[in-house]
């Protein structure tokens, strides 16, 4: 009897972890269709044509008293042979010294233009900024008359905080796989997060 009530608790945890990592990629989704939907512009298209990943962390919680810090987790889907792939979750995390006090959280959007990048990050945890360049992405629709840019950096970030859309700086930041979350292929979440990516790289 015990045993069962154990595996029952069991299954009722896995269960439960499983619907918060669905729920998790389903508010990326969401996020991505947001912002898009609510800057339809400030978003090169040359980004989604040339990148070979896309990160999507939701609510990115930043918090500031002397010491600041921000934390988030969303998921990454790298474009494979036959197009992007089933998403995984990774965290992002840093902090940095200063005068700064507050919470904040923003919606994060990172376009990986390097394929070894994306598997750097899948296969571990590196420092943006450091192991890989990122920069603030450039806002407009295209890049075509964007006096002097290319798209020369491994990652280019953008936040979405309470409307307010911009390109961002995450040096120093973490990022990595989480290796405890997984959201299966088949799922309707999983399903959603392709095909809202699909749907933009199209517009």
């Amino acid at each position: 009897m015990h045993r069962i009530v154990r595996l029952f608790t069991c299954m009722v945890f896995v269960s439960s972890l499983l619907l918060g990592n669905e729920e998790r990629t389903l508010e990326s989704a969401n996020a991505l269709q947001l912002i898009m939907r609510n800057q339809p512009e400030s978003i090169p298209v040359e980004l989604f044509a040339q990148a070979n990943a896309i990160v999507v962390l939701p609510d990115v919680t930043r918090v500031g008293f002397f010491v600041g810090g921000l934390f988030g987790n969303g998921v990454m889907s790298i474009k494979g042979i036959n197009g992007w792939e089933s998403p995984l979750h990774v965290t992002l995390g840093g902090g940095s010294l200063g005068f700064q006090f507050g919470v904040e959280r923003s919606d994060i959007i990172l376009f990986i233009m390097k394929y070894e990048v994306a598997e750097a990050i899948r296969s571990r945890k590196i420092t943006l900024g450091a192991d890989v360049s990122v920069a603030a992405g450039p806002m407009g629709a295209s890049i075509t008359h964007m006096r002097d840019f290319s798209l020369k950096q491994d990652i280019y970030a953008y936040a979405n905080n309470r409307g307010l859309f911009a390109g961002v700086s995450l040096g120093g930041s973490v990022i990595g796989a989480d290796s405890d979350a997984r959201t299966p292929a088949d799922s309707f979440a999983a399903k959603s997060f392709v095909e809202t990516l699909k749907r933009l790289e199209r517009r």
